[in-house]
C-alpha cells in the first residue's frame, strides 16, 4: 500500500469523534461545508472560504500537535485548527451518536457510512461504541502569528532537495484562543 500510494489509515475512536463533533458544529452554521474524513483532503472540513483542521488528544495535560505535512497547515484560504482534548467516559460521545446527529442535519447516511469505513470504523466495529467526554475544545486561527512550517518557510518556496515530507509538533501554550462551541 505504501508504494502504491494508498493512506493507511488507524484512527482513534476519539480523534474521528473530533473531527465529527467540529463537523456537526460548522454543518450547524454552514450547510455547505463538507467533512473530508476518510478521503484524504488538505483539511479535515472545509468551506468555499475555509478550511478546518481538527486535532484531538486524550492527554490531559500536554497541548501538543503533530502535524503530518507540511500542507496541512498551509493558509491558501481562512484556516482554523480546532484541538479537541477528551477522556473516556460512558457519559461522553461515541461516533454512532455522532452519525446519528449528522443524519438527522441532513448528511446522507451512505456518504458517511463509506468516510467511517475508509477510517477503519466500518458499521458493527466496537470502537463506534467507545464514548469519549470532551473535557476542552479550543479554536485557533491560523495566521501569521501561528507557529507553523510551510513551503514559504524554505528558500525558493519549496523543499529542499531530497526532501519529500516534514512531520513536526507544534505546543499551542501560550497561543491565543477561543473556547469551541
Amino acid at each position: 500500500k505504501n508504494l502504491m500510494g494508498n493512506g493507511i489509515i488507524n484512527k482513534q475512536a476519539y480523534s474521528i469523534i473530533g473531527e465529527m463533533l467540529v463537523y456537526e458544529s460548522i454543518l450547524k452554521k454552514n450547510r455547505t461545508a463538507k467533512w473530508t474524513g476518510g478521503y484524504f483532503g488538505t483539511y479535515d472540513i472545509e468551506t468555499r472560504d475555509s478550511g478546518y483542521e481538527v486535532k484531538s488528544t486524550l492527554k490531559k495535560y500536554e497541548s501538543t500537535i503533530s502535524v503530518s505535512s507540511h500542507y496541512q497547515l498551509e493558509k491558501k484560504k481562512s484556516l482554523e485548527l480546532h484541538f479537541c482534548r477528551f477522556e473516556k467516559s460512558e457519559q461522553g460521545y461515541s461516533i454512532n451518536m455522532l452519525v446519528e446527529n449528522l443524519i438527522n442535519l441532513g448528511y446522507d447516511r451512505t456518504v458517511l457510512e463509506n468516510q467511517l469505513d475508509k477510517l477503519g470504523a466500518e458499521k458493527g466495529a466496537s470502537l463506534r461504541n467507545d464514548k469519549y467526554k470532551l473535557l476542552e475544545w479550543r479554536m485557533y486561527t491560523v495566521d501569521d502569528n501561528f507557529p507553523r512550517i510551510t513551503m514559504d518557510s524554505f528558500k525558493n518556496g519549496g523543499l529542499p532537495s531530497g526532501i519529500t515530507k516534514i512531520t513536526y509538533t507544534v505546543d499551542l501554550e501560550g497561543l491565543k484562543y477561543r473556547i469551541g462551541e
